[in-house]
């Protein structure tokens, strides 16, 4: 009998209809309650658009806005409109760079934490309509819409929460105490109607939600089809008691805008938890249902989803700058990232069941930068490169009539087509097959139209008539790309699924060679203030550069290990067999060989001070907490052994825990005479240090001197008492 189209999914969904599933299991479940979660995880499935936002690859935010003209992070919503005003704005250009890197869909913050509107709002006068930009008569959005949709590319939208202008301003609606009316939305703006027979909704909300729902209304009605509509956990000022109402923006987007995938504390798509790129090693898109972020190591694994109450399918999206900030900053033009670097976060996203969302900032001309336009298409010349030729050869399953695969393997695994799927028969979960052309990637690719299912696979390569592991990978999900160690031609391998939830359904298997294997040049300097370099493979030549030129084939040949007593930019260029590799930089600060700590507010006995001189990344200097917890400012004093002449400072958090501990506003001082060390020589607040903590660089106003430097912390990001550093430094030139 063929069951009617909305009476298929609702089965699915009871976990009797699954229990048959769990019976093909292996290992196969402990105990009733994993079998029951078992079948609770198999009968969730994605929403037709979460499948087709999986299939999106890699896409694009573009960070414009005030934050880029005063050259910082996060603005303070004070900032006055007439700061912005690039001189040669051109939203083709920004669309092409991103189509040569192989992006799908861009992503524009049309409002960030500082309020700044990038198009006309009617309810604001916050934005471009008050800039000198095109005398007040452009607007972003429409021009990135009308680019987007020439080149092809979808479209979306970020707009934070979070408003510092509605909470600084006179008569500001953020956090203001309104109480909730009647509202309409859209609301009604004098001279500025909405189309006719527009759509209306009804809502009780106070000042702010009434505001952010006109936005949301005016972002999905006039500049659409939006795609993805982005909303930034981060909160600059919290505690205003502002409250969000989270479920009516989202009930109008799903009624304005259905196809619009909702990301961040949205039911649609999991933020990945870090904003470095990459996935977790084994990336579930079935998780437990969770109000907020969802940031541990382990978030659906048979133990993480034994418990759960409710179990939803929200895959993880990977956000990265393409730079070390959001924004675009003049200072780190020689910091992008290279084709291999984004090629590398390519594998640990896309390759890890995640997307790829990738931040590529204008600068204040409005262009994409030169560096950024070139690194982007190296990326997506590596990325067609490596997987435009599938290198699979011959199949067998083993079997005594392996041509009852004919229409079976080879099609559904070779294809490029999700549709067909190849579901292995009886208790044998492997696939025997060889390798047409050399190979280094692994690809495999399951069909999650009937939920997420493998747990655990091997690939191996016969050896001598045996057969040796070559890469082992846990989950697969839309897609799983593994790393091998490279096969030559004719190679015969087989791939094994060693556990999985229930018989797997695969829908693609690839074999590919990725022909750039430079990696880039590790730069270290040791105790002695000894620079030296390092790349993979041994015996690539390294040329660099110590004036900020971009090194070539003719810059000075790397030797030996050498000094670098005033610190600077050092830039960095691999060659193998006359190619070129990725080009790189590292900014080092002044040697701290003759560094000693004077004193220090507090400090655990594992985590003394002194790790935040030690030039070692992964030891930190950690406040008092396990007898008694102190409280901030946290504050070190500091040896340099000599009067230095330093133009700014640096701030590393620390390492091994994401945004944990994180110095906010600091103070520093640098003088000759530790007991009167004079005014400060800068103060101020590091930006979205908890969600990107990365190394802090600090230039000042104006060159500074001394022998004695104290580094003042009043506050940590997190507003808890605990203060981590894994190193503090001082910039030479």
């Amino acid at each position: 009998m063929k069951l009617p189209a909305l009476v298929l999914p609702l089965l699915l969904a009871l976990p009797g209809f699954a229990a048959e599933l769990v019976d093909e299991a292996r290992p196969a479940a402990a105990s009733p309650e994993e079998r029951a979660a078992l079948s609770r995880a198999l009968a969730v499935r994605p929403s037709p658009a979460q499948l087709k936002w999986q299939k999106l690859g890699v896409y694009a935010f573009l960070h414009f806005g005030v934050n880029t003209f005063s050259d910082r992070e996060w603005g303070s919503g004070k900032e006055d409109p007439a700061l912005f005003n690039p001189v040669d704005l051109d939203c083709r250009q920004w669309v092409a760079a991103l189509k040569a890197g192989g992006c799908s869909m861009v992503m524009l913050t049309v409002k960030h934490h500082d309020g700044f509107c990038l198009y006309p709002s009617r309810y604001t006068r916050h934005s471009v309509a008050s800039s000198p930009w095109k005398k007040g008569q452009g607007d972003v959005l429409r021009e990135l819409a009308l680019a987007s949709k020439e080149a092809g590319l979808k479209l979306g939208v970020y707009l934070s929460p979070a408003d510092l202008h509605e909470i600084e301003a006179e008569g500001g609606r953020y956090g203001n105490k309104s109480i909730a009316i009647d509202s309409v939305i859209p609301t009604p703006v004098a001279g500025r109607p909405f189309a006719a027979g527009h759509r209306e909704f009804k809502f009780k909300v106070d000042d702010y939600n009434r505001y952010f729902l006109n936005q949301l209304y005016e972002l999905l009605t006039e500049y659409g089809p939006i795609e993805e509509v982005w909303f930034d956990g981060a909160n600059p000022h919290p505690g205003t008691g502002q409250k969000y109402e989270r479920d009516l923006w989202y009930g109008m987007i799903h009624q304005l805008a259905p196809e619009a995938m909702i990301a961040v504390d949205g039911p649609d798509v999991r933020w990945i938890g870090n904003e470095h790129g990459h996935a977790r090693e084994d990336e579930w898109s079935v998780v437990p249902f969770a109000k907020g972020d969802q940031t541990g190591t382990d978030l659906g694994s048979r133990a993480a989803i034994l418990k759960a109450d409710k179990l939803i399918w929200k895959p993880g999206e990977c956000d990265v700058s393409i730079r070390p900030g959001w924004f675009y900053h003049a200072s780190q033009d020689t910091q992008v990232r290279s084709p291999q670097n984004l090629f590398d976060l390519y594998l640990a996203s896309i390759g890890r069941n995640g997307s790829f969302l990738l931040n590529v900032p204008p600068d204040r001309r409005g262009r994409v930068s030169d560096a950024d336009v070139r690194n982007l298409a190296g990326f997506g010349e590596m990325i067609q490169y490596s997987f435009g030729s599938q290198a699979c050869g011959a199949w067998s399953d083993g079997k005594p009539n392996p041509a009852n695969l004919a229409t079976q393997a080879p099609a559904a695994l070779l294809d490029n087509a999700t549709a067909s799927i190849w579901t292995p028969a009886g208790q044998d979960w492997s696939l025997d097959f060889s390798a047409r052309d050399a190979a280094s990637l692994f690809m495999l690719e399951e069909d999650i139209t009937q939920g997420q299912r493998i747990e655990k696979f091997s690939l191996s390569q016969e050896q001598n008539g045996t057969w040796k592991t070559l890469a082992t990978g846990g989950t697969v999900g839309a897609r799983r790309i593994l790393q091998i160690p490279e096969v030559a031609a004719g190679s015969k391998l087989r791939l094994s699924i060693d556990a999985s939830r229930a018989q797997p359904r695969l829908t693609e298997l690839g074999l590919f060679f990725n022909g750039n294997c430079l990696g880039e040049v590790a730069v270290s300097r040791n105790s002695q203030g000894l620079v030296s370099f390092a790349v993979a493979p041994a015996g690539a030549e390294i040329r660099y550069t110590l004036d900020g030129s971009e090194p070539t084939a003719a810059s000075p040949l790397y030797r030996s290990p050498f000094a670098l007593e005033q610190g600077g930019l050092v830039r960095t260029l691999a060659i193998a067999k006359g190619r070129p590799g990725a080009l790189g930089s590292q900014l080092l600060g002044l040697p701290k060989s003759q560094w000693k700590i004077l004193s220090a507010s507090s400090e655990e006995p594992d985590s003394l001070a002194l790790a935040a001189i030690d030039g070692d990344p992964k030891t930190m200097w950690h406040s008092g907490w396990r007898k008694s917890k102190t409280p901030p400012p946290h504050e070190v004093l500091i040896d340099l052994g000599a009067s230095l002449n330093s133009t700014g400072f640096t701030y590393l958090p620390r390492q091994d825990v994401r945004g944990k501990c994180c110095g906010d506003y600091f103070i520093v001082y640098l003088g000759d005479d530790p007991n009167k060390l004079g005014p400060a020589v800068a103060e101020g607040r590091f930006d979205n240090i908890a969600n990107n903590p990365i190394e802090q660089v600090i230039r000042f106003k104006q060159a500074a001197s001394g022998r004695y430097l104290k580094v003042v912390f009043l506050k940590t990001s997190d507003d808890h008492p605990e203060f981590a550093a894994a190193e503090i430094g001082l910039l030479g030139k």
